[in-house]
């Protein structure tokens, strides 16, 4: 034993406390030192503590999360279903360049006084331009005409509306609207404007019916 081990037990202490009830007599008996071990606190180790601040890697050909692939948006433009409308040639790179050189057809056809022949579909044998237009009616004409601006502007607002709505329906009825306004009294219905583009279409030429052994009227005067 050393004597350090016992310098809290002082002189002071060996003395008796009288209370009013009662007398303690305090104990002059040395602890042992298994007692002393026990009863000593716990010294705090002063030791640094490492913390391992190090971040998992995941392994090389761990797949990426699903939140985390960017989303393909494909243009309107670029779908199939474009394509089955409006019917782009070969030769041309995509939907819109084939939109595009249809309203420059249309918008050419319009812009002279017999332009209009340059889109008439040549299923009237060798006749020349001369006798294509010889042969048709004032009715006939006019009625050309009026599909030629309906389906510029319906070709106008699809382009402009078509990536946003996919509606080619609505396209032709704010075309005719527009037309209305023009007073083009040809297409008065959404439908009627979708007959005319799904002929002009293919060929891009206008169809002129023409009956034989009739005068070619509108038919409330045939």
């Amino acid at each position: 034993f050393f004597w350090h081990n016992y310098i809290d037990y002082g002189e002071e202490l060996l003395q008796t406390r009288v209370t009013r009830t009662n007398t303690l007599q305090l104990s002059t008996a040395i602890p042992s030192e298994a007692d002393l071990a026990h009863t000593r606190k716990r010294k705090k180790p002063h030791g640094k503590i490492e913390i391992d601040l190090s971040i998992e890697k995941p392994p090389l050909n761990a797949p990426l999360p699903a939140a985390s692939l960017p989303a393909i948006q494909t243009s309107y433009w670029h779908s199939s279903e474009a394509r089955r409308l409006f019917r782009p040639l070969a030769t041309e790179k995509d939907v819109v360049e084939g939109i595009d050189n249809q309203i420059e057809l249309l918008r050419t056809a319009s812009s002279t006084p017999h332009g209009y022949l340059t889109l008439i579909e040549r299923g009237w044998g060798n006749k020349t331009t001369e006798d294509v237009e010889d042969g048709l009616t004032e009715y006939q004409v006019w009625l050309v005409r009026q599909k030629i601006i309906v389906l510029t502007l319906a070709l106008l607002v699809a382009k402009e509306k078509m990536e946003s709505t996919k509606n080619w329906n609505s396209c032709c009825e704010e075309a005719v609207i527009a037309a209305t306004r023009l007073g083009i009294k040809a297409g008065t219905h959404s439908r009627t404007v979708r007959n005319w583009y799904q002929n002009f279409r293919i060929q891009r030429k206008i169809t002129v019916l023409v009956l034989p052994g009739k005068h070619n009227l509108p038919p409330f005067l045939q």
